[in-house]
């Protein structure tokens, strides 16, 4: 599980995109935060109900360095 910033505070959308360049971060109409790898073929998307889980998935990928699976789950 990952944190807040040291301020108890949810990473905003912007500070996402400034951390994770080439990712577009946007929260979708069911009120759920979703991360996108822009220009990537297939499709990488992550998601969840915060944007400090949300970066701990765009972390995950990231590391992975993998973009044969295209969706993580948002429960997991």
């Amino acid at each position: 599980m990952s944190s807040p910033d040291s301020h108890g505070i949810d990473p905003s959308p912007d500070a996402l995109k400034a951390e994770f360049p080439g990712w577009d971060v946007f929260r979708g109409v069911n009120h759920m935060w979703y991360a996108r790898r822009l220009q990537s073929s297939p499709p990488l998307l992550v998601m969840d109900e915060n944007t400090t889980e949300l970066r701990a998935k765009i972390r995950i990928r990231v590391s992975r360095n993998d973009n044969s699976a295209p969706l993580l789950n948002c429960r997991g």
